[in-house]
């Protein structure tokens, strides 16, 4: 099957191992103005921690003086003076508490984000300042680590370090990438063919129409679906699941975030919840979400268990998408969205002998191209999208239209484009 792209690059390889060390980035160079501390070896990653809880910031440096190749060079009270550590220049990684007195971790994210965009952001959070935390992960951060309690919160918190740093790592080797490339504005990239395979006749005809949309999503994931959900139409005409990787007690609050901007309703998951045309369900972090036959005949109904993580992850793409691949008898269209990881292939292999449809988001707009790029790697994506172009590619493939007749005439050119290489 044909993997269609835009843009004239083709679809570069991607590989991540998890744990293994980034590429060696360099030291940055030194800025106009300003003095800066001595320049380190990249072979360490440099952490700051931020929480007016000297107690905490105590566990956390002590958890991260156990890993490998991090370094733990600054430890402060507030974002305030997160941001004037950070303007010395040799922070590559920022862990900040939610809630801190005279600079809050929110707005200390989007300061970061706008005055040091090099500098990689994680949240430290509870339940409470759940709403707080989302609007951080939208503004750019690229991590949440929830504060934990009880018997084995030491082993918790290093088990989400871990991937912190996992994340920050894949993240800061995806911008060394894009560094060394020209990205223009995608309605000016002519649609291309990604392979020499694409000029082969398409093996299979799209269905005429998809009775379900699923979307996967990990990494960058919370940024990512506030532009992509709000862009979808009121009418779809079919359920669609979403499986983004977060902790318990944290889903709900992105649902409600993207239900005020949505034309369409989006709630999380409940038990024995039937999937209904139209609306938007999430997998609850913290626990998986699979797809049951519906009885007699029944729309289909989900189920959330407390089963141990699959790829250490729980929600787990490859739960719903294997579980959908088993009981779901209509046509299906999945989404891979940017993530670190390889979640997601199994459950699209499974559900590609199928027949399902796969769009797998671009390196280009990617904040990690691991779970899309496990995918196309794997060659089961049969197109590879920015993420501005996959709402209206949804929209196009199941109700047969072209989004939204006030986008540029360039994006409707686009859309024609895609409709002739890949027809209904």
């Amino acid at each position: 099957v044909p993997i269609f792209s835009l843009g004239g690059r083709g679809v570069p390889p991607y590989r991540h191992a998890r744990g293994a060390s980034a590429p060696c980035l360099g030291c940055r160079s030194a800025r106009p103005t300003g003095v800066r501390r001595q320049a380190h070896v990249a072979d360490k990653l440099r952490i700051l921690i931020a929480d007016d809880v000297a107690f905490f910031r105590r566990v956390v440096a002590d958890v991260l003086r156990t890993l490998p190749d991090v370094e733990l060079v600054a430890s402060v009270e507030n974002g305030r003076r997160a941001l004037d550590r950070i303007s010395e220049g040799d922070i590559q990684l920022a862990i900040l508490d939610i809630e801190m007195p005279e600079l809050d971790g929110l707005s200390a994210a989007r300061e970061i984000a706008r005055l040091h965009p090099s500098v990689q952001v994680a949240i430290l959070s509870g339940a409470a300042s759940a709403r707080r935390t989302m609007e951080a992960l939208a503004n750019g951060a690229i991590e949440l680590i929830r504060k934990p309690d009880g018997a084995d919160a030491q082993v918790r918190l290093r088990k989400s370090l871990e991937r912190v740093i996992d994340s920050a790592r894949a993240v800061r080797t995806a911008q060394e990438r894009q560094k060394a490339r020209t990205v223009l504005p995608i309605a000016a990239i002519p649609l291309t063919l990604a392979s020499p395979e694409a000029a082969r006749p398409r093996v299979r005809k799209l269905p005429r129409k998809f009775d379900l949309v699923l979307i996967g999503v990990s990494t960058g994931g919370p940024k990512a679906l506030l532009q992509l959900i709000p862009s979808l139409p009121a009418d779809l005409p079919c359920p669609l699941l979403v499986v983004q990787h977060l902790s318990a007690g944290f889903t709900a609050s992105l649902a409600e975030s993207l239900s005020r901007t949505s034309k369409l309703p989006v709630t999380e998951a409940a038990d024995s919840e039937t999937i209904t045309p139209g609306r938007v369900m999430f997998a609850p972090g913290g626990v998986h979400m699979q797809l049951a036959e519906g009885v007699s005949g029944a729309a289909p109904t989900v189920r959330l268990t407390e089963t141990p993580p699959v790829n250490g992850c729980r929600p787990s793409v490859d739960v719903l998408w294997n579980s959908v691949a088993a009981n779901f008898h209509g046509e299906v269209l999945g989404v891979v969205l940017t993530g670190m990881g390889r979640d997601g292939r199994d459950g699209m292999m499974a559900l590609r002998a199928r027949g399902a449809h796969c769009i797998a988001q671009d390196e280009a707009t990617s904040v990690v191209w691991g779970m899309p790029g496990a995918v196309v790697d794997a060659g089961l994506a049969d197109e590879v999208l920015p993420l501005d172009a996959i709402a209206a590619r949804i929209e196009l493939l199941v109700m047969h239209r072209i989004a939204n007749p006030a986008r540029t005439e360039a994006d409707r050119r686009r859309e024609v484009a895609l409709r002739a290489q890949a027809p209904l």
